[in-house]
């Protein structure tokens, strides 16, 4: 399921962290690292992120959760 569009990307230091905004303004934030983010499809502005990677713990049913 969609979470949102990366409205803001935070440089940490160690990682960035990439702000994920859904359409009601709910934040996830997504670490960019390689065990968080899946894939990354330029062409369809899409990336893929590891549900159980996420702050919350991930959308309903785990596995990995397109944004964008």
């Amino acid at each position: 399921r969609a979470l949102g569009r990366v409205a803001e990307v935070l440089a940490t230091g160690a990682n960035d962290v990439w702000v994920v905004k859904d359409e009601g303004g709910a934040e996830v934030l997504v670490p960019a690292v390689a065990h968080a983010v899946a894939g990354v499809d330029l062409a369809s502005c899409r990336v893929t992120v590891v549900a159980e990677a996420l702050e919350y713990g991930g959308p309903p049913g785990g596995g990995a959760a397109p944004t964008g």
